[in-house]
């Protein structure tokens, strides 16, 4: 990506972003990960669109490796994220929390006002590579801290990794 100065840069950028997030939904994951590792600087959604690119063709080590180093380029948590004013707003999120939501590619715009979800998209995704991997110990210490958001894919996990380990 050509890196123009101010407000030209940023709507590239975010162009870009949704082209990526349009070939990793259209399952373009070469495609999207030539456009990623061209990224002059780690970021969290470059990082986590990387490892959902891995993860997808099954290659969960790497996928791992990825995720591990969003953390030191996550924001703190936003206050739009944890805002559940409305039965309908809990209604969804439980219904969300079933779901395959945190598969989907991430922007930058998504981090801004959601990153309390990012975080959790990518311990979830981390968690579905772990299992994947086999590696239960890890599962279970990454995976316990949020086992009381009901989210269905840790809670199915654990349940496979505790079952596991007690043989």
């Amino acid at each position: 990506m050509l890196h123009a100065s101010g407000s030209l840069n940023n709507t590239a950028h975010t162009s870009e972003d949704l082209f990526i997030s349009q070939l990793i939904q259209q399952a373009r994951y070469v495609e999207a990960y030539s456009l990623l590792i061209r990224e002059r600087q780690e970021s969290v959604t470059t990082l986590f669109n990387m490892a959902l690119c891995h993860f997808m063709v099954g290659d969960y080590s790497l996928a791992v490796s990825f995720l591990d180093k969003t953390s030191q380029f996550l924001p703190r948590p936003s206050m739009l994220g944890n805002a559940q004013h409305s039965p309908q707003q809990r209604s969804l999120t439980q219904w969300q929390s079933q779901g395959s939501s945190y598969l989907q590619p991430i922007s930058q715009k998504y981090i801004q006002f959601f990153a309390d979800a990012v975080s959790d998209n990518i311990l979830r995704l981390k968690i579905d590579c772990l299992l994947e991997l086999g590696d239960f110990q890890k599962l279970i210490s990454t995976a316990s801290p949020i086992e009381h958001k009901g989210f269905k894919n840790v809670n199915d996990a654990l349940a496979r990794a505790r079952k596991k380990q007690s043989l």
